[in-house]
């Protein structure tokens, strides 16, 4: 892996699962020691070679929005509110959506998991 093309974060990625899949044989007895063991890249290395987050523009979110289609609303209401997919797609039932000068307004039902009630959230 050290002379294989790819990010050190991928890297480190792999070697997780790698020595994940090594404790296991070890685990059922298929191996005495796990050979992965430290030979992980330092997560200090790590983090440094990560790159520095940047958000978009508005510009660049309403380009985005707009090529995203009819999926435009969901993107803009994700982006806005910091909400991660699963949260998204988790159950939520409209009672009520108007796009009010470019600006999602919505009325939600929200039912947590294994509850099919939920309580009422209002966004603006």
């Amino acid at each position: 892996m050290i002379d294989w093309d790819r990010s050190l974060k991928t890297k480190a990625n792999y070697h997780g699962l790698i020595h994940g899949v090594f404790a296991c044989a070890v685990k059922g007895g298929y191996l005495a020691t796990n050979p992965a063991i430290g030979t992980a890249p330092k997560q200090s290395r790590v983090k440094q070679s990560r790159p520095e987050l940047r958000f978009l523009t508005e510009r660049e979110l309403e380009t985005a929005v707009r090529f995203a289609g009819a999926q435009g609303d969901l993107l803009s209401v994700t982006v806005g509110t910091g909400l991660r997919f699963g949260e998204v797609s988790g159950d939520f039932h409209a009672a009520s959506s108007t796009l009010v000068s470019g600006e999602l307004v919505a009325e939600l039902s929200v039912a947590p998991p294994g509850d099919g009630d939920g309580g009422e959230v209002g966004l603006a």
